[in-house]
């Protein structure tokens, strides 16, 4: 069973949202739409480059490409690609409610950005584009959730997680450090014409943003254990202290 961040031991920790049951189709449908506006030059004559990432374009007021870039692609083949694997990754990611899920997917983009500034010379030329970084993310993070999940599933059920975790982790990272350090992505030869200039390091920063968001997720799940831990502690100490004087 993947690590499971419960809406109740959310609840106790104090900082999660009411259940709403019709969340996952409203952040689907949202998602589409941004697809579809993102990349309506794929099927049209506009200019795509007005929601690509440009950092002098945002000093000048542009704040909109920072939420935009990632959801605009080069070619059909760019988009389906990396819409297919966040979905397919999203849909595998099980946590406790839809804020959640976006807020790794959030820590995944947002680290594809921050790294590629970093790292890249060629961001400032080229401008950025493209969900890969989140999926490469998302892909760690699930590998993540697998490797450390819980522990109460069926012995074969971890050995099988653990096993399809370690699998996804590994490959989502060290295929990024590989495209960092080689300068191109894996297979380019097999994307030629299709996915314009890959930024490479945003493949990497994906992963940093899928770890971190892992790391703050786990976290956070165990404040409610050691709260709880805490409070049969107090409450055996008082139970204590009523006998006492009872006695």
């Amino acid at each position: 069973m993947p690590f499971y961040f419960s809406k109740q031991r959310a609840a106790g920790a104090g900082f999660s949202l009411p259940p709403s049951p019709g969340a996952p189709a409203v952040v689907t449908g949202i998602f589409i739409v941004l697809l579809a506006v993102c990349n309506v030059h794929l099927f049209s004559a506009a200019d795509a480059s007005i929601l690509c990432y440009n950092t002098t374009a945002i000093t000048n007021g542009e704040w909109w490409r920072i939420i935009s870039h990632p959801f605009v692609h080069v070619s059909w083949y760019h988009l389906i690609l990396d819409a297919a694997a966040v979905a397919i990754l999203w849909q595998e990611t099980k946590l406790g409610s839809t804020l959640h899920k976006l807020f790794a997917a959030g820590c995944c983009s947002a680290g594809s950005l921050v790294v590629s500034l970093l790292m890249s010379s060629l961001i400032d030329q080229y401008g950025l584009c493209g969900l890969s970084g989140t999926a490469h993310g998302l892909m760690f993070f699930l590998g993540l959730s697998w490797i450390f999940g819980n522990s109460s599933a069926p012995e074969r059920n971890r050995y099988i997680r653990l096993a399809a975790g370690t699998l996804l982790a590994a490959a989502s990272g060290l295929k990024s450090v590989h495209e960092v350090s080689s300068g191109h992505v894996l297979f380019a030869s097999l994307h030629t014409g299709n996915l314009g200039i890959p930024i490479v390091e945003s493949h990497l920063g994906g992963i940093v943003g899928g770890l971190f968001a892992f790391l703050l997720l786990r976290g956070f799940q165990n404040i409610p254990r050691k709260a709880s831990a805490k409070s049969m502690a107090n409450n055996s100490f008082s139970d204590d202290q009523t006998q006492d004087v009872l006695e």
